[in-house]
């Protein structure tokens, strides 16, 4: 007769193996369309909860979900609020397997079994349905061998004992169910673990509810480990993802004993118990995380800075052109990079308007920017017909209006030398004047590079700004007729409009083309 301990590693395996077979075929059953789900993800962080626990629902595997989201956040398909309401969202959706287990339906292991065989024809979707129905038999055949491999144990004192001192306190039980999480990679499998325990009586309600709460912590270092080679917003998803579930972890701790009691009140047997628990837990930090999302992202913001700007691209990559809806987010976080690259050479300009020389800075960083979008244009070149033209196409536009407001602010910064090369410089009025039009248009520039990070064209139009180019030709002549100094550098500020003019046209194009990404 086989020992409980082999019996009970027995169980958890088929239950371990059964997970990851219908979790497997139900997401190749899902597709491109999951990724495209997530990818797409309302721009609110309720409705991205709600995508990241419909998906984990029917993919049945939060760490996926979540790893996925750091990807799409890595690639700037995602923002940081909606990916940590995806996330915690994909908590919620993963106790569904723990839900259906706590039913205690083990009369379906069979049928399930049965069907799984019939459905697993490669004929029929490629017997991926098949393999699923296995997938959740196989589920119900090792809680069936857990439960019965503790039914000995149960009125065992040593192992009450043991199981006692092991888990004696909720913070030590705690510690104890991330482990387990961590080793396991599924919080899903200790939960299923815990239940069989709580039913068999070898854990008390408060120990098991200790040891869930853990391993929900437990299940979130994988997306940590995953995240330290990519973006720093990827970076700051799962590290905010972590935090959330630990600080909700800690109040669950402190509260243990009427949590205990709120559960138990509303579960009928242990086995709901444990999987109401399991729930509940990951809604109540879900719902006390959506409110102070905004307070959330500013703390990692502060909490991980961005580091210094390097040249070159830093977000392509050739390998990621193997899916073109990861590789068109990799290349619009790059041309996001581009665009405040350019606010910056806008801003050099305008300083040097004001007097200042700074060609070089504003040469190398012209010349990077120029580096930048060819790299750009080359890798979405390279998706040419795998992706919506529509989409690609105004991406291209942006990058090729973002090299051209670059081209025009280094144009700018030339202007006041063709005035200090003959020792003059602009009037004293007329300096001023092109100072406040030159601060107005880079108030707008910054109003469009966040407008294009957000993929959200800026509700106010830039149509007023040409009135006032119009507005100030008409002042600099009236001037040019009574001041000598105004003469003398009419031709050199009527270019400085017309650059000015033209740079505010781009950013208008710019806008037009930010709906269409």
């Amino acid at each position: 007769m086989d020992s409980p301990l082999l019996s009970l590693l027995a169980g958890l395996a088929l239950f371990l193996f059964g997970v990851r077979l219908a979790g497997e075929n139900l997401q190749s059953l899902l597709g491109p369309g999951m990724r495209r789900l997530l990818a797409q993800a309302t721009r609110t962080p309720v409705g991205a909860a709600l995508v990241g626990t419909l998906v984990t629902a029917a993919a049945q595997s939060g760490t996926l979900v979540t790893l996925l989201t750091v990807q799409f956040v890595n690639a700037g398909i995602l923002g940081l609020r909606q990916a940590l309401a995806i996330a915690l969202g994909a908590g919620v959706g993963g106790t569904l397997t723990v839900q259906l287990l706590a039913l205690h339906i083990t009369d379906l292991k069979t049928p399930l079994l049965a069907l799984g065989l019939l459905l697993s024809t490669p004929r029929l979707l490629g017997g991926r349905v098949g393999r699923a129905a296995v997938g959740f038999g196989l589920l119900f055949l090792g809680l069936e061998m857990l439960l019965a491999a503790l039914e000995p144990l149960e009125n065992n004192r040593l192992a009450r004992e043991l199981l006692t001192a092991l888990a004696g306190t909720p913070l030590i039980a705690a510690v104890i169910g991330a482990a387990l999480s961590l080793l396991l990679q599924s919080s899903n499998a200790v939960a299923t673990l815990v239940l069989a325990f709580v039913a068999g009586g070898l854990l008390s309600l408060e120990q098991g509810a200790a040891l869930v709460i853990g391993a929900n912590v437990g299940t979130t270092v994988t997306a940590v480990s995953a995240s330290a080679q990519g973006s720093v917003d990827g970076r700051r998803a799962a590290v905010g993802h972590l935090a959330l579930k630990v600080l909700g972890a800690l109040v669950a701790l402190v509260f243990i004993g009427p949590l205990t009691g709120a559960v138990a009140a509303i579960s009928d047997a242990p086995l709901h118990f444990v999987a109401n628990l399991h729930t509940l837990f990951n809604l109540l930090v879900l719902l006390a995380s959506l409110p102070l999302d905004r307070w959330t992202t500013w703390a990692l913001r502060r909490a991980i800075p961005t580091p210094p700007s390097e040249d070159g691209p830093r977000y392509l990559r050739a390998e990621a052109l193997e899916e073109p809806e990861l590789a068109y987010g990799l290349a619009f976080r790059e041309t996001v990079r581009i665009a405040e690259e350019v606010e910056r050479i806008f801003d050099l300009a305008v300083r040097s308007v004001r007097g200042q020389d700074l060609r070089q800075d504003i040469q190398r960083q012209e010349d990077n920017v120029d580096d930048l979008t060819g790299a750009v244009v080359l890798y979405l070149g390279r998706l040419g017909g795998r992706l919506e033209g529509g989409r690609l196409a105004a991406l291209l536009g942006i990058v090729s209006e973002l090299e051209a407001l670059a081209d025009l602010s280094k144009r700018l910064s030339r202007q006041p030398l063709k005035l200090l090369a003959h020792g003059r410089r602009f009037s004293a009025e007329g300096g001023q004047e092109l100072g406040a039009l030159a601060a107005q248009l880079q108030e707008r520039m910054r109003r469009v590079s966040t407008a294009l990070s957000l993929r959200r064209a800026p509700e106010d139009a830039l149509g007023e700004f040409s009135l006032e180019i119009v507005r100030h030709r008409m002042l600099h002549l009236e001037r040019l007729a009574q001041n000598l100094d105004s003469q003398q550098s009419s031709s050199v500020h009527l270019d400085v409009l017309t650059i000015l003019e033209q740079l505010q046209a781009g950013l208008s194009r710019i806008i037009r083309l930010i709906p269409r990404l």
